[in-house]
């Protein structure tokens, strides 16, 4: 059996990163309870580093855990490239928007 480096969220999937960050997102108790302990360095992909240390940030900085709106201004304010400012819209609006309002904000834009 392979061994699972614990330095790294990898071994349990995408999706649980995706959904770890997203719940950080909506979860101010949850988020407060793990933010001091959690690393963007766990994360493989490079847009979720980019929004756990953000979110790190922001509670090291303010001790508040932005909201997605909070979030979005933040990182698109330290972005000077369109590419990436589109990128981190995209991320917003397909993986952090609750699946119920997914159809509504596709249909507003």
């Amino acid at each position: 059996m392979a061994k699972i480096n614990k330095d790294s969220l990898a071994y349990l999937g995408a999706d649980f990163q995706l959904r770890l960050v997203a719940q950080l997102l909506v979860d101010n108790k949850f988020a407060e309870s793990i933010v001091e302990i959690i690393n963007p360095n766990y994360f493989d992909d490079q847009g979720l580093k980019l929004i756990v240390s953000t979110i790190k940030e922001a509670y090291t900085e303010h001790e508040i855990i932005p909201d997605m709106g909070s979030l979005e201004f933040r990182l698109l304010d330290g972005i000077n490239n369109d590419y990436d400012k589109k990128y981190i819209q995209f991320i917003g609006k397909n993986y952090f928007i609750p699946n119920e309002n997914r159809n509504l904000a596709g249909q507003a834009a």
